[in-house]
């Protein structure tokens, strides 16, 4: 979707226009007086938390943070509201990642710049109430605009770290598997030679040589510790309100690319499960089914009982697979995205937390019939 068209879709979602824009120019004189003190109080809030103290033991981060509050808060009276608006704020949010800055401690701020706000706009103009009320209007609906979008940037980071993790994990456990076949090779030949090897100069070697693959096995088995999540507690997950969340949580990608979710269930299903393992599942199929339909379609996840089982189906209406690409769809480090828009390790994840949950998955697809994942999964009594 072109930045225009996505900048008029948010501001109207948000019924923020150019009479807001004329009600907040007039907030600047009273943000000039007003900045510096209110910037402080920002200050001593974070400082208030031992989380977000840490933070600031850096004096230029503590500089720059107060110079970029300070800006923002001028910045309030002349939004421009313009696609390099919003980019501005979403960098907002991904510098917030780069500090260590969570959501919890910014989305706070805002709600004290509109309590610190809200008191000094009525006082100034407490002989025109209506004037008031129309500043405070657009105020808040400014600030909502810039904590929808640097909370935007933080997610889509986040995410993008989670997959880099996942992915980083299967690379891991792949080589583990290269280094470990040959290693245990070499172990049983030198097993063998011990009984033939006479002197002891060579079963010194001999020892030497299993002492070392032993210890690239420790090596090897510390290096998958590190790189396998660790797994999450089993507990009940309601697969239903699990398609809502992930379809809720990708919604604006999805309306960015012209994509309609549905879902599609008679009634709820609840099995024990990870239930963060089993989103990533879904959030990794709904995307691989965006990247599908380049020209926008439509994206349905259905949930069935079937039995013993809870069935879960992720179709597209993109342009589908042959049989030959289907087949080797969950390969790792198999891709036909363009080089640099994906490195083939996505589907082999989704099969990895699948099996790891006692299910299986398998893929139909068909040029220009779209495609659709079905995951079986076992009904464990909660």
């Amino acid at each position: 979707m072109p930045r225009s068209e996505d900048t008029r879709r948010r501001l109207a979602f948000l019924e923020l226009g150019d009479d807001d824009r004329r009600n907040l120019t007039k907030l600047r004189p009273l943000l000039e007086k007003h900045a510096d003190s209110f910037v402080s109080a920002f200050y001593r809030h974070l400082l208030s938390f031992e989380a977000t103290r840490s933070l600031l033991m850096d004096p230029e981060v503590e500089r720059r943070l107060l110079n970029k509050q300070r800006e923002y808060l001028l910045s309030l009276a002349d939004p421009e509201l313009t696609p390099e608006y919003l980019e501005q704020r979403l960098a907002i949010g991904r510098t917030h990642l780069r500090v260590g800055l969570e959501p919890r401690w910014y989305l706070s701020a805002y709600a004290l710049y509109l309590r610190l706000l809200i008191p000094a706009i009525l006082d100034h103009w407490r002989q025109e109430p209506a004037v008031a009320e129309q500043i405070i209007v657009s105020l808040d609906k400014v600030l909502m605009l810039d904590a929808q979008l640097a909370m935007e940037s933080y997610i889509a980071r986040r995410v993008r770290a989670s997959e880099d993790l996942a992915s980083m994990a299967t690379i891991v456990a792949g080589l583990a598997h290269e280094i470990g076949t040959p290693m245990s090779v070499i172990q049983g030949h030198a097993e063998l030679l011990e009984s033939s090897v006479k002197d002891e100069a060579g079963r010194r070697r001999l020892a030497t040589i299993r002492e070392q693959i032993d210890r690239i096995a420790q090596i090897v088995q510390t290096v998958l510790n590190m790189a396998r999540p660790a797994r999450g507690e089993p507990m009940p997950v309601e697969l239903v309100g699990l398609a809502r969340e992930t379809l809720a949580f990708l919604a604006e990608k999805l309306r960015a690319r012209a994509i309609t979710p549905r879902i599609s269930a008679a009634e709820p299903v609840t099995l024990v499960g990870d239930h963060d393992k089993l989103e990533q599942t879904l959030i990794n199929l709904v995307l691989n089914a965006v990247d599908a339909m380049p020209r926008g379609g439509t994206v349905e996840i259905a949930v069935e009982r079937q039995g013993a089982h809870a069935e879960l189906r992720v179709s597209d209406s993109g342009d589908g697979m042959s049989e030959e690409v289907a087949a080797r769809v969950f390969d790792p480090f198999f891709t036909t995205k363009p080089t640099g828009r994906g490195n083939g390790l996505g589907l082999a994840v989704v099969r990895g937390i699948v099996a790891d949950h006692g299910g299986s998955i398998r893929v139909t697809s068909a040029p220009g019939r779209g495609t659709t994942f079905t995951i079986e999964l076992p009904l464990v009594e909660a």
